[in-house]
Parts: structure tokens; sequence; C-alpha cells
């Protein structure tokens, strides 16, 4: 009985330091909630980032986070027609998204917000900047340390429906919201 509840007691511990170190528990809940429009939530949020950064600059999690925030920003400077702040941060966010990459390229913390971060402005920026919109797109839907999917791999679907989604005012995506037709004859 003793050794049960000591494994279990060492789990427990080890459960909670994992879910200490991720950084993306710390972060992502005012970071969406601050796009959602409570910029107490969001300020809470960059200033987690912030902190981090002041302590690791090479956090590569808290700068896709900030990133990610700066992009958030420069959308809104856009909306206002504040353009050269606009610009600056999203030379910003994507320096930061750049940056965190190259310190961790395979990292699927680094990964995931860098992509749900970059396909949506990618997705606004369209219309205004087809040549970047497409190069944002294919950068948040490969890896750097492997060649793009190709058709019939593992995540090709998925691939495929991010980009199209990228494009989707323009070019319509058909295939994504209408299922194939399932064939009803006997062979």
């Amino acid at each position: 009985m003793r050794p049960v509840v000591l494994l279990l007691l060492v789990l427990t511990m080890s459960l909670a330091a994992l879910a200490q170190q991720r950084f993306d528990f710390k972060v992502r809940e005012d970071m969406f909630a601050g796009m959602d429009g409570d910029t107490v939530a969001f300020d809470r949020a960059m200033t987690l980032i912030a902190d981090t950064l002041a302590k690791d600059p090479d956090h590569a999690e808290a700068l896709v986070w900030r990133g990610d925030g700066r992009l958030f920003l420069a959308g809104q400077a856009f909306q206002r027609r504040d353009f050269s702040e606009g610009l600056s941060l999203t030379a910003q966010g994507l320096s930061d998204m750049d940056r965190a990459v190259s310190l961790a390229p395979d990292n699927i913390a680094v990964r995931v917000p860098r992509a749900a971060g970059l396909l949506p402005f990618a997705r606004g920026m369209r219309s205004f900047n087809p040549a970047e919109a497409d190069r944002l797109t294919r950068s948040a839907t490969t890896s750097s340390s492997s060649p793009p999917v190709r058709h019939g791999g593992p995540s090709s679907t998925a691939t495929a429906r991010a980009r199209c989604w990228a494009r989707w005012p323009t070019d319509g995506c058909s295939w994504v919201t209408s299922p194939r037709p399932i064939s009803t004859s006997i062979a």
C-alpha cells in the first residue's frame, strides 16, 4: 500500500511540474480573451510574455505568442488606418515568430500558435498583397525541417484545407465545405 501512495504522489508532482512548464497553459486564455475584446486580459498576457522574455530572451514559446499579439495589434492598427504602426507591428511580429521557429523548429508549441496567427493574418492581407499572403500561408503550413506534405501524406488534407481557407474568398473551396458524393451503386 505504501509504495502505491508514494508512486501516486510522485506521479502527481511530475504532472504538476509538466503543466508548469507549458507556457501556452499560462498565456493562451488571456491572449484569446484579449483578442475577443478583453483588453485587460490581453495586457496581462503581453505582460507575462514580456516578463518571461526578460528572464529568458530565447524562450521560443514566449516569442511566438508575442508575435501573435503583435500581429493582432497590427490588424487593429490597419483597421484604424494607422499604416505606419501596422507595418511596424507586422515586421516585429513576424520577426518574433521567425526567431521562435529558428530556436525551436520542431516544437509543436511554437508551430501551432504561429500557424494560428499567420493564417488569419495572411487571409486578411490577401486583397492588398497576394504574394506576401501566399508566402505567409506557405510558411505557416510547412515545416522547416521537412519538405512540404504532398498529396497522400498523413496531413495532406489538413495542409490543403489550411491553404484553401487562407485563399477562400478569392478562390473558393467547395471541396472543403461540400463532402464528396458517396456512391450508392453496387459494383
